[in-house]
């Protein structure tokens, strides 16, 4: 009786233990990353020309900064955008990089906006008063 209590504790053990390595063979984890989901314009403007026009794909909730590292050199200090392709800004001469979403002046910085399907982004790099 007690060779038979063993083997069947045995072979319960034996089974489950199958189970749970055959059930971790399964479908891998999905990945975390963002999938292109839609296109973009991001536009540069310096001295009042038009310097690029980009249509850009991006992904579900990304930001405008996020994006601008992806198809640009930028430089960040401090949060903020300074440089974009080797044109920096120059605060002796009060010209900063500025930002505008679908023609309407950006409230937040690049970090905090996402893109959206569809949306222009025009950076230009002028003199403010």
């Amino acid at each position: 009786m007690q060779k038979s209590l063993t083997r069947s504790f045995t072979a319960i053990v034996a089974v489950v233990t199958l189970s749970t390595g055959l059930a971790a063979c399964g479908t891998p984890a999905k990945k975390t990353t963002a999938k292109p989901v839609a296109k973009a314009t991001i536009k540069l403007v310096v001295n009042k020309k038009a310097l690029s026009t980009k249509k850009v794909t991006i992904a579900k909730k990304e930001t405008i900064l996020a994006a601008m590292k992806k198809h640009y050199q930028v430089k960040v200090t401090k949060g903020f955008i300074t440089a974009i392709n080797g044109h920096a800004q120059d605060p002796a001469t009060n010209t900063y990089w500025m930002y505008k979403v679908n023609g309407k002046m950006a409230t937040k910085g690049a970090n905090q906006l996402t893109l959206k399907k569809g949306d222009q982004v025009t950076w230009t790099l002028a003199p403010t008063k």
